[in-house]
Order: C-alpha cells, then sequence, then structure tokens
C-alpha cells in the first residue's frame, strides 16, 4: 500500500519535472526563432528578385526595406546593375554582361531583353521578338480617319495632327510634359515685345511712322515644336508585364494600395521594434520571457534594425534608378465632350523563335486603358 507521504512526493517531483520541461520547450522554441530569423532574411533571392524587378516607386522601396527577405540578393543585385568593375569581381560577376542584369532585376526591355508570352506566362529573355504592340483610339468619322484609329505608341504620339497621346515622367504624381504650356508661353512673350515697342513709340510724342523706325515689324508667333519620340524606345521590345492587367486602367488604384502596404509594413517594423524595447526594459515581461537581458542587447538592436531598413531600401532605390519610366496617356480635348479617355491596348505576337526558345503566334488584349506605362 502506498503512503499518502509518497504521492505527495511524487505529484510534487512531476509537476516540477513538467515545468522544467515547458520551460525547455519554450526556450528552445524561442532560440530555434531566434536563429533561424537571420538565415531566412539572408535568403528568399527569387522573391527579392522579382520584387527589385517590378519596383518603380519610392513606395516600393519603402515596402521592400521593412522587415526585408532577401538581403544578400539585394546586395549583390545593387552591385551587379550599378555597383564599379572591382566590387563586381569581387562578387564574381566581373564579366557578365548588362543584359543578364536587365532580365533578372530590372522592369526594362531594350534591343537585347524582351519580354514574350509562351502561352502560360510572360517570360523575359534575351533577343528581339516579332511582337508589335498597337493602340485603337476611338474614332468618330472612320472616314475621314485613314487609320481608323490604329497607332503605334510612336505614330499615335508624333505622327497624329493633332498628337493622341502625351508623354510623362511615371511617378506618385506623375509630371506631364505639356507643349500647349510652351506654346502659349512663346506667344505671351512675343505679344508683350510688341505691346511695349508701341507704346514706347507712342509716348514719345512723334508720328507713328517716326516712332516705328528701326523697329523691326513682329512676326508670327513661332509653333509649337513637334514632339520627340524618346530615342531608346525605338528598337526596345514592347513592355507586356507592366501593361499586362487588363482590368488596371491606370494606376492611381495601384499606387492607392502601395501607399496602405507601405504604412503596414511601417507598422509591421515599428511592432517588431517595440516589442524588443517591451521584453528589454520591462522586468516582468524579462522574467517570463527570457530571463535577465543585457543591457547593449535593445541599442543594438536598434540600431542594427534601423540600418538595415535604410540599406535595403538603397539597394532597391540603386536598381530602379537604372530603369527610365514613361506614362503616357490619351490628350484631353476639352472641345470635344465626348472624347472617350480610354483607348484599346494589344499586342500581336508572330511565331518566332528567341534564345532558342519557340513561341508561338498570339493576340495578347491589355483591355481598356487610360495609361501606359514603358520602362
Amino acid at each position: 500500500m502506498i503512503e499518502p507521504r509518497c504521492v505527495v512526493l511524487l505529484l510534487v517531483l512531476f509537476s516540477a519535472h513538467a515545468n522544467a520541461a515547458t520551460d525547455d520547450v519554450d526556450q528552445l522554441g524561442l532560440n530555434l526563432f531566434t536563429d533561424l530569423a537571420p538565415l531566412l532574411a539572408l535568403f528568399g533571392e527569387q522573391f527579392a528578385q522579382q520584387f527589385m524587378s517590378e519596383s518603380l516607386l519610392w513606395l516600393d522601396h519603402v515596402i521592400f526595406g521593412m522587415v526585408p527577405l532577401g538581403i544578400l540578393t539585394a546586395v549583390v543585385g545593387a552591385i551587379r546593375v550599378s555597383g564599379p568593375s572591382w566590387a563586381r569581381a569581387f562578387i564574381g560577376r566581373a564579366r557578365e554582361s548588362r543584359a543578364a542584369a536587365e532580365i533578372e532585376l530590372m522592369s526594362s526591355t531594350s534591343d537585347e531583353v524582351c519580354e514574350v508570352y509562351n502561352g502560360l506566362a510572360i517570360v523575359r529573355c534575351t533577343g528581339k521578338p516579332k511582337i508589335t504592340e498597337l493602340l485603337l483610339f476611338p474614332v468618330a468619322d472612320p472616314a475621314d480617319d485613314e487609320t481608323c484609329g490604329l497607332h503605334t505608341l510612336e505614330t499615335a504620339y508624333v505622327e497624329s495632327k493633332p498628337s493622341l497621346l502625351e508623354m510623362g515622367h511615371f511617378g506618385i504624381t506623375s509630371r506631364w510634359d505639356s507643349q500647349g504650356c510652351a506654346e502659349s508661353k512663346d506667344t505671351r512673350t512675343h505679344n508683350v515685345a510688341d505691346i511695349s515697342s508701341k507704346r514706347s513709340g507712342s509716348g514719345s510724342g512723334h508720328s507713328d511712322e517716326e516712332s516705328m523706325i528701326g523697329v523691326t515689324p513682329s512676326t508670327k508667333a513661332p509653333g509649337p515644336k513637334p514632339p520627340k519620340f524618346p530615342s531608346r524606345l525605338h528598337d526596345s521590345a514592347p513592355n507586356l508585364q507592366l501593361n499586362l492587367p487588363h482590368s488596371v486602367a491606370d494606376y492611381s488604384k495601384t499606387i492607392k494600395e502601395l501607399w496602405y502596404a507601405a504604412i503596414a509594413a511601417v507598422v509591421i517594423q515599428s511592432g517588431i521594434i517595440i516589442v524588443g524595447a517591451i521584453t528589454s526594459y520591462m522586468r516582468r515581461v524579462q522574467h517570463t520571457i527570457t530571463g535577465d537581458i543585457r543591457t547593449y542587447g535593445f541599442p543594438l538592436f536598434l540600431s542594427g534594425t534601423i540600418c538595415l531598413n535604410i540599406g535595403m531600401i538603397i539597394c532597391s532605390w540603386v536598381i530602379e534608378r537604372s530603369t527610365n519610366e514613361h506614362v503616357w496617356r490619351r490628350v484631353s480635348d476639352s472641345k470635344k465632350r465626348n472624347s472617350d479617355p480610354e483607348f484599346q491596348l494589344f499586342w500581336l505576337q508572330q511565331k518566332h523563335t528567341v534564345s532558342d526558345q519557340a513561341f508561338d503566334s498570339f493576340l495578347i488584349l491589355g483591355g481598356q486603358k487610360r495609361e501606359v506605362l514603358t520602362s
């Protein structure tokens, strides 16, 4: 028969052993998380490359820099794109062509890099594709328009009279090149010069003929300069990936979503720092979670986190800075109340071979657009 004292002793020992086992499991889980978190942050190569290749705004850089993944990939990518020769040699990329870095890390296309549809997805490869980008504008009277509203980006911007598109620099607030403003400014300056010359002649007390002696008659104000299509876009392949979502007519909604994502990323990163401060300076939490903590731990954690965030933002910015993004939109016509700002975007792809890869012919629909993005 077991005595009550033995039962009590066994219960005490069992509870103590269970508490010790629970503490060991908690400590093991905490150590495992703290040890694996830096390793997980260092890797994530494909995620980092895909995100940086579509980063176009400073909001993208902030999102990428908060709670970052793919740290080594971002550093190596910045060196591959804009690093000096000795830095590229240090990472083993001294003889790498720019096209190799452009395929993996940039959003742009060029005479060496293109985007082609393989029937399942958009792929980037080196070479010149047989693909044409076309824009279909609504026409009020097709009989008066030989093109029937069908243009390429260059013909709609340069050859069409008046121009159907205007070009701007892509950003959170896009800056548009307004030629009409320049024209009105030149005309206004010329008219002011004519008025001032007439006033000086009439105020001198002489006749009109005498006042106009030595004064060159005013000529007609020069017209606006014809728009110049960016030379680098002549031989560049069309941008499919940036314009393919057929449900996205312009980028205002996308920019709004980026604002939300950037705010959420900053909040999450700030929350991690706040948790670190609580576990470092609140005695009750210290003994509950980790026990004693060194006083220099949190300052080092805070400074390291801030430096890491800034460094990742700089790496993403360096890669984005290597490309130039332009946005194109329909010229607004105030005289035509029924002028439609939207147009149809699509691509015609012939059956061809690029970089030993065979691609079939496709008609790729981009949907109704108000803006087209080139990089």
